[in-house]
C-alpha cells in the first residue's frame, strides 16, 4: 500500500523519504529561455505531432525541474517522480512543465498559508510564483478560456475583508 500511495504524496513528504524514492531532482536554476528551449515549449515549441508518450511527459518534467528558473522554497526540492502512472488518453508537449508548475505552486501556497513564513518571505515566494505563472501563461502552457483575463496572484500583504 505504501508503494502505491508514495508517488501520489511525493511532493509533500520529507527529503529523507524522497531519497528512498530515488531522491529529489537537483535543480540548477536556469533562465526562462533555458526552460522553454530545453523542454521544446514556449517560443521553442516543437510540433512533433500529437500525442507524445507518457515517458516524454516524464522526461519533460525532469528537464523542467532541473532548470526551474524561479526561487524554490527553502529546503524544498522537486520530487524525482511526478507521481502519475501511465494513463490512457492523450499526452501533449507542455504537460511536464505544467506538472512542475503545479508542484511548485502547491508548495509555495502551502508555505505562505500554513508554515509561518515572514511577511518578506511570503512576498518573495508569491512574487516568484506570480512570475512563473505569468511566463508560463503567456507562453500558452497554462490554459484558461481565451475570453478570460489572466488572473493575478494576490499580494501577501493585501488584506482581505473579514466577514
Amino acid at each position: 500500500m505504501v508503494a502505491i500511495a508514495a508517488p501520489a504524496i511525493a511532493p509533500w513528504i520529507p527529503v529523507s523519504v524522497h531519497q528512498a524514492l530515488g531522491g529529489p531532482v537537483t535543480t540548477t536554476p536556469g533562465t526562462v529561455d533555458d526552460l522553454f528551449q530545453l523542454t521544446g515549449t514556449g517560443e521553442y515549441a516543437v510540433h512533433t505531432g500529437f500525442p507524445v508518450s507518457h515517458d516524454d511527459v516524464d522526461a519533460e518534467y525532469q528537464i523542467a525541474a532541473g532548470v526551474w528558473p524561479w526561487a524554490l522554497p527553502e529546503g524544498w526540492a522537486f520530487p524525482r517522480n511526478r507521481g502519475i502512472p501511465d494513463t490512457p488518453g492523450l499526452h501533449e508537449r507542455g504537460m511536464g512543465v505544467r506538472a512542475a508548475f503545479s508542484m511548485y505552486a502547491s508548495e509555495v501556497l502551502e508555505r505562505v498559508k500554513y508554515r509561518g513564513t515572514t511577511g518578506a518571505e511570503k512576498q518573495h515566494l508569491l512574487d516568484a510564483l506570480q512570475s512563473a505563472y505569468t511566463h508560463l501563461y503567456d507562453a500558452g502552457l497554462l490554459r484558461t478560456p481565451a475570453s478570460s483575463p489572466r488572473p493575478s496572484i494576490r499580494s501577501a500583504t493585501d488584506e482581505r475583508p473579514r466577514s
